[in-house]
């Protein structure tokens, strides 16, 4: 998969800490057995469901690594990067539904969206004050430009889940798509609330935030102009 020392340097930061702590540990071959099968299981049903979401992935995702958190201290559900953009690392959870997965793969598909953006253009104006802020879907604090990712990729989990509240309805029982979709909603108000009191967006930046807020005001008639 890493064709080069660069790529090989940027996989090894991406599973360990500044302390050399490992985030990840492999899956053992039954693991990763079940793991191909429930992903590939769940891709399909994005792909019946959903086509633009999965016309979406597959012109975004090259590669998926699957793993496991080494402990609850580093959970994860996936990690993605601007410098290998295509790859998702996704961590394996047998107890995880068809559903959490649908809103995983929206979850890093969305970032990796985010960074082909971020290859000719900016979405915030340089801080420097460094600074760090709560996130919405972190437990410690990240500067703005992560702050924008979580704000951005809950606007995408929400519509993903939501889907299933107007389409396709007998797949999902309602009280799970309303649990996830409630969490990514409020997860979306927080992270918006933040950039908007301390970030200085670029118009596209600005762009993209507006357009997941009207989305998310009428996902309704968004799911519709997406399909």
């Amino acid at each position: 998969m890493c064709h080069s020392d660069i790529h090989r340097s940027i996989l090894r930061n991406c599973l360990y800490t500044e302390t050399l702590e490992s985030y990840w540990t492999h899956c053992d071959a039954q693991e990763f057995l079940h793991a191909r099968e429930k992903i590939n299981a769940v891709i399909e049903i994005i792909k019946q469901t959903q086509p633009h979401f999965y016309q979406e992935f597959q012109s975004l995702v090259t590669t998926i690594i699957m793993a496991k958190p080494c402990s609850q201290k580093f959970r994860f559900d996936g990690a993605s990067s601007y410098h290998l953009w295509g790859l998702m690392m996704l961590a394996w959870d047998d107890d995880k539904t068809e559903l959490e997965w649908i809103e995983t793969l929206a979850h890093e598909s969305s970032h990796i969206y985010l960074f082909g953006l971020m290859r000719n253009q900016t979405l915030l104006e340089g801080d420097e004050s460094y600074n760090l802020y709560s996130s919405p879907l972190r437990t410690d604090k990240r500067p703005l430009e992560g702050i924008y990712h979580a704000t951005y990729v809950s606007a995408r989990m929400h519509l993903a889940v939501m889907h299933y509240r107007y389409s396709h309805t007998q797949l999902f029982a309602p009280k799970e798509i309303d649990r996830l979709a409630s969490a990514s909603l409020r997860a979306f108000k927080d992270g918006y609330h933040t950039i908007m009191q301390h970030a200085k967006l670029t118009s596209l930046g600005k762009s993209v935030l507006e357009d997941c807020k009207k989305a998310l005001e009428d996902p309704y008639r968004s799911l519709i102009l997406s399909v």
